[in-house]
């Protein structure tokens, strides 16, 4: 029964490890789209001709700068999430095995569809 427990372990450790590499790749995509949208959202001009425009544009860039900052929040988040799981796994062999009884089912649930 420990083999099963040791092999469960090891691939919770190793999902952590490919969840952590995973977070930095999308944290880093995600990151820059709210980067972007903060710059576009700062530097977006409103129309001074038109006053309804103007109410739209401004609210177009509060919005954007809302955004971006909530996936600059949510890219960072993520990846301090994974390391935390990643150093959970490290420490707590239930964790880890927690970890490979899950992908392990994610694999099988995949293979049945």
């Amino acid at each position: 029964m420990t083999k099963i427990g040791d092999f469960q372990s090891n691939v919770g450790k190793f999902g952590a490890d490919v969840h952590v590499m995973a977070a930095y790749i999308g944290g880093v995509i995600v990151g820059l789209i709210g980067i972007v949208l903060v710059i576009a959202g700062i530097t977006k001009k409103p129309d001074p001709d038109d006053r309804i425009k103007r109410e739209y544009d401004s609210n177009v860039k509060a919005g954007m700068i809302v955004f971006g900052i909530l996936f600059i929040i949510f890219a960072v988040g993520g990846i301090f999430l994974s390391k935390w799981w990643q150093n959970q796994t490290r420490t707590s062999r239930t964790a880890a095995q927690i970890g490979g009884l899950a992908t392990e089912a994610a694999v099988t649930r995949r293979m049945l569809n």
